[in-house]
């Protein structure tokens, strides 16, 4: 059960968010659709999409300036791996966390974008972030809106927190799960946390596959519609644990 958010502050805050959203979410898509195919990256054909793709699926993270050594570890960890990061691409939220990852590019091949109509008043963060805080919650938005934007631009994505690191590359694993007779929509990492407010699934929203489909890409809209709920609760993973209920039983979603 949540309760409701009041109208005052959270639901008029979650108004002027989406305003701003729809208001700039065609150019925004158009800036990753051509910083994708800029980087020889184009959407699968329709025979990719029926066959194996997850290993051509664009790894998707979210970082602010507080969150900045945790994404710098994750780099280190991947470059020493050998791993292969030019599929990657990070949304920051600030000006600083872009000339980080700018930084890396040229040798690790990252991407980066800096959506700043919808980020650029979104705190910097810090050592004194606590869970649920205002700077918590507002990279919830910013998780949502990052796999929103390129789920529709027709990419599989894996999303991830910046405080996981690769011990090898695992869209491999996807591979299995995400074509087939498996044929899953979205998967997710297990939360470990048998707390009743993520039951059924206990799925982990730091580290999930998406199919780019249409029952997705309704539940990721979805879930962008319920930010207020977001602010509320002060967790992204409790209300998208719901929605992943409600859209399973009413839209035949396969997690």
């Amino acid at each position: 059960r949540f309760d409701l958010p009041a109208f005052e502050p959270l639901i008029s805050a979650h108004w002027k968010a989406l305003l701003q959203f729809f208001e700039h979410a065609d150019a925004v898509m158009k800036d990753i659709t051509k910083l994708l195919e800029g980087n020889g990256i184009k959407p699968p054909t329709t025979k990719q999409i029926n066959e194996t793709y997850a290993n051509e699926a664009i790894t998707v993270m979210t970082v602010n300036h507080g969150q900045s050594d945790l994404l710098v570890n994750f780099f280190c960890a991947a470059k020493t791996r050998g791993l292969d990061l030019r599929r990657v691409l990070v949304f920051v939220t600030d000006e600083e966390s872009k000339q980080l990852v700018e930084g890396f590019s040229k040798d690790l091949g990252v991407m980066v974008y800096y959506d700043k109509r919808n980020f650029a008043t979104m705190p910097k963060g810090g050592d004194n972030v606590k869970y649920g805080d205002r700077t918590f919650t507002s990279m919830m938005f910013a998780k949502i809106l990052c796999v929103l934007y390129v789920n529709m631009s027709g990419y599989d994505t894996l999303y991830q927190d910046v405080d996981v690191v690769y011990y090898r590359n695992p869209l491999e694993f996807f591979s299995e799960y995400g074509s087939g007779s498996q044929n899953y929509d979205i998967i997710f990492q297990h939360d470990g946390s048998s707390q009743p407010r993520y039951a059924p699934y206990s799925s982990n929203s730091g580290f999930f596959y998406t199919r780019s489909n249409k029952k997705v890409q309704y539940l990721l809209t979805s879930l962008l519609y319920h930010g207020d709920l977001i602010r509320k609760t002060r967790t992204h993973q409790q209300v998208l644990n719901q929605l992943l209920l409600e859209h399973s039983s009413l839209f035949g979603l396969k997690v």
